[in-house]
């Protein structure tokens, strides 16, 4: 849990970084862990988050920043580094799915440009499935009538279920283990593989994890969950806005940042799922409470 919440932190500081500072000792040394945990597995989750991540900075950019008032968002040397930085890194995934392909037993070839051509054929077919299967895995669960295998409505645990395992991990040290919404939920869906459609190659797609946010929201309260607690969450980064417009401190654009990036994974998953988040999120909390006196405007520091 505590390597998935620095590789989070780490990941916003070498973005923030290279936007606003441009200190490439910096950058270095957040980018040391972010590139070791994308190696490992060939995990493309960095580098997906970093994409997401600096157009988030960026926007935020124009908005909080007098100087920006004026300026244009895309000019043609903008719209260049953009296009080159978009090459960069889909290479880099590219190549980072042909890691991932050798260790699940696919056959090891020289670092050549049909290895990455094979990486990006692997690649463009994920990015397909992730965006379609979500919702297809969604229909599937109410064709087959999932809340009633987990004993109706949840009322709430469903939602902050990450909360409820963090709070479980302190209950089982003391003897007194919780029987979590995770584990009748996301643990069953992982552990049994569904298929969501066809593909004209490798036949039927098999899917076993990705149910959309709306799956979670429906397991606390059906439709009306889906309603109520998407009404919450956005209630909640607004007032998340709200205090970054008026702190503008590091920790409070962190928060930010991360809820609007949870935002592009709606149709994904919900991202809190995971204890990790809600220790990321406390401790952003916790750092920005002004007993640790007053934060300089992180935009004092940008060049």
């Amino acid at each position: 849990m505590l390597f998935y919440t620095f590789n989070i932190l780490f990941v916003f500081l070498l973005t923030y970084s290279f936007l606003y500072k441009k200190e490439w000792k910096c950058i270095i040394i957040y980018a040391i862990p972010v590139v070791i945990k994308s190696l490992i597995g060939g995990s493309r989750g960095s580098i997906m988050i970093i994409v997401v991540y600096i157009a988030i900075l960026y926007l935020f950019s124009f908005f909080l920043d007098a100087r920006h008032k004026n300026s244009k968002m895309l000019t043609t040397k903008k719209i260049a580094l953009l296009s080159i930085a978009f090459v960069f890194v889909y290479v880099t995934a590219s190549y980072l799915s042909y890691l991932r392909n050798i260790t699940r037993g696919g056959e090891a070839t020289e670092l050549t440009i049909n290895a990455i051509e094979e990486g990006a054929r692997d690649l463009n077919k994920d990015i397909l499935v992730y965006h379609i299967g979500p919702f297809r895995a969604f229909d599937y669960a109410m064709e087959r009538n999932y809340l009633k295998n987990i004993g109706g409505y949840q009322y709430g645990r469903a939602t902050f279920m990450g909360l409820e395992g963090f709070i479980s991990m302190f209950t089982t040290q003391i003897g007194y283990e919780i029987k979590t919404v995770y584990d009748k939920t996301v643990k069953v869906q992982q552990a049994n593989i569904i298929t969501i459609g066809n593909s004209s190659h490798d036949g039927p797609i098999e899917f076993n994890f990705a149910y959309t946010n709306a799956m979670i929201f429906y397991y606390d309260l059906g439709v009306w969950g889906v309603f109520l607690f998407s009404f919450l969450y956005g209630m909640m980064t607004r007032v998340a806005i709200k205090r970054l417009y008026r702190k503008k401190s590091l920790f409070s654009l962190m928060i930010v940042t991360y809820l609007f990036y949870s935002i592009t994974r709606v149709g994904f998953q919900w991202v809190f799922v995971s204890p990790a988040i809600f220790v990321f999120l406390f401790l952003l909390l916790f750092c920005d409470l002004p007993v640790f006196g007053r934060k300089r405007s992180f935009l004092k520091t940008q060049n």
